[in-house]
Formats: structure tokens, C-alpha cells, sequence
């Protein structure tokens, strides 16, 4: 869980591959992350940023664009 300086985004890691933006005002899922292939163990948002880093025992780390989703690497 990961909490953006903002303080009105939340981004959590989830078993079922995934990772999510949730806001933080009313608990809507905003966006919701693809691309690894097991679990999501850690999720944190980029420090200066709305990208989300994301860990998982697939032993892949992954960047994406918090706005859009899109994987950046």
C-alpha cells in the first residue's frame, strides 16, 4: 500500500497479478495495472511523480503511468 504525496490517491498490490489506484475521497478504483504474470507483493508511488512502481514473485519489477496504465518498463 502507498499512499501519493497528494494524499487523495492509494495504490495497492493485489494476488490476482495486479496492482490498483484507488481514490482516496470516495474508494473508487481509478485505474488498475497489468503485466505481471504472479502476485503483486509492493507497490509505491515514484517520489515527484504519478508513476507506480510494482514487485512481484515473478521476480519482475515493472513502471507504469499512473494516469494512463501504460507499462513504461
Amino acid at each position: 500500500v502507498s499512499f501519493h504525496a497528494d494524499s487523495n490517491h492509494l495504490a495497492v498490490a493485489a494476488r490476482d497479478n495486479s496492482a490498483r489506484i484507488f481514490s482516496t475521497t470516495n474508494g473508487l478504483e481509478l485505474i488498475r495495472f497489468a503485466g505481471h504474470r504472479q502476485n503483486v507483493l509492493g507497490v509505491t508511488f515514484v517520489p515527484g511523480t504519478f508513476r507506480v512502481a510494482t514487485a512481484s514473485t515473478d521476480r519482475n519489477i515493472r513502471l507504469f503511468d499512473g494516469h494512463s496504465g501504460a507499462l513504461i518498463y
